[in-house]
């Protein structure tokens, strides 16, 4: 609007217009100032629109933080939950403060019984933000890894932000892998592996841990023992990968603690679908797609090439690498370029931040692989490949992490 004011003056009085391209960076610095308050006032109303609303309808909140498996853990137990109540979930990956108030604005039915929030963090302070709006009865931590180190700095300041979810609520489930403080006064339940369940110093005799063993899996699905106490029931799922049982028992032990039988849960798990690019298996002809996309740390990198080997031969990654690690980005993907080398025939690599650090690795390895310069470029050589019979598509790729 300044701009155009000044403009019609200059057009006005028959002054040169490339003056207004000297005032064009202080004209967007001015407007930059007058409107940051008018925008925070603006946030400020709509979050306090999600609150009052949230008070208002008064569900039971299970709030849902972690540096992965938070959208996958968040679909699981809305499917489990959504046919034994009115049930509400963040969509998507909308896990801001402003993302979490525009669905409850706009999506949250006021018969909601139960609500499944998402609570993302990239800076300190995100959590602190969203839980203005709503704070948990019930906090489930999936894992704390180095996720957003580079934003963070520290494992400590991502353990402070993450358990702030926890400090809010009453009833807390945490990963037996993470380390972090419990607090005292919480319920705390504990999930995991069988393998990692029992090196778990801080339970308490009276809670129960939930944790499942004996998982078999084959390129059609998984199976898996599930134990609470002295129960043990096994669950199948057409999903695959170990991270996908952890965030299953995560799920199921949330359910078993509302209260939902065995055998409900047994079939909601067989029908459990993959959350969109998220080892999300896709079928064409001979041809297997294994789209992995929607991003990526060292676990889950290595989780989806352990899928990959479930597979036939003639096996292809694109990968842009891990983009995100902070001063670990260099030795993080010098690991997981071993792991391709060791289970993928070749590799297209979309050019990012993160290209020398795995090109290092393959060159003294002489593995075959190639850089292309979009994900576009990489997909369509893949596809017209006849040859290959299995593609990873592991991460996604923006300009912002171009070199």
């Amino acid at each position: 609007l300044i701009n155009l004011l000044i403009g019609f003056v200059f057009y006005k009085h028959d002054i040169k217009f490339v003056y207004l391209l000297y005032l064009t960076e202080i004209i967007l610095l001015i407007s930059h100032v007058l409107l940051t308050p008018v925008e925070a006032l603006i946030n400020k109303y709509y979050m306090n629109k999600a609150k009052k609303k949230i008070e208002s309808i008064n569900p039971l909140i299970i709030g849902i933080t972690g540096s992965a498996g938070k959208t996958s853990c968040k679909h699981y137990l809305y499917q489990m939950l959504k046919d034994k109540y009115i049930t509400f979930m963040t969509p998507k990956s909308y896990n801001t403060v402003l993302g979490i108030s525009k669905s409850i604005n706009h999506d949250m039915n006021k018969f909601t019984e139960v609500a499944i929030i998402e609570f993302g963090a990239s800076h300190k302070g995100d959590i602190k933000k969203s839980l203005r709006v709503a704070r948990p009865n019930i906090s489930l931590i999936t894992n704390i890894s180095i996720q957003h180190l580079e934003t963070f700095k520290t494992v400590d300041n991502i353990i402070k932000e993450k358990c702030l979810l926890m400090e809010s609520s009453d009833v807390h489930f945490y990963n037996v892998k993470s380390k972090y403080n419990l607090s005292d006064d919480k319920k705390l339940y504990s999930f995991g592996l069988e393998k990692d369940v029992f090196k778990d110093s801080n339970l308490d005799n009276k809670v129960p841990s939930f944790y499942s063993s004996n998982i078999r899996y084959d390129k059609n699905g998984t199976s898996f023992d599930f134990h609470e106490k002295d129960k043990c029931v096994t669950f199948e799922t057409s999903l695959l990968g170990e991270n996908n049982v952890v965030n299953i028992t995560s799920s199921i032990a949330i359910c078993r603690y509302l209260g939902l039988d065995f055998d409900y849960l047994n079939n909601k798990v067989k029908l459990l679908k993959p959350v969109n690019a998220r080892l999300e298996i896709i079928r064409r002809g001979n041809r297997v797609i294994i789209n992995d996309s929607f991003n990526s740390n060292k676990n889950g990198f290595i989780e989806a090439l352990n899928v990959v080997n479930l597979f036939e031969s003639d096996k292809l990654i694109i990968t842009p690498g891990i983009v995100t690690g902070g001063e670990k980005l260099k030795m993080i993907n010098e690991e997981v370029s071993l792991k391709i080398i060791e289970t993928c025939d070749k590799c297209f690599l979309v050019e990012s931040i993160a290209t020398d650090y795995l090109r290092n690795v393959f060159d003294s390895n002489n593995y075959n692989y190639c850089v292309c310069d979009s994900f576009k470029t990489a997909y369509n050589k893949a596809m017209n490949s006849e040859n290959i019979k299995t593609i990873l598509i592991e991460n996604d790729i923006t300009d912002v992490y171009k070199k």
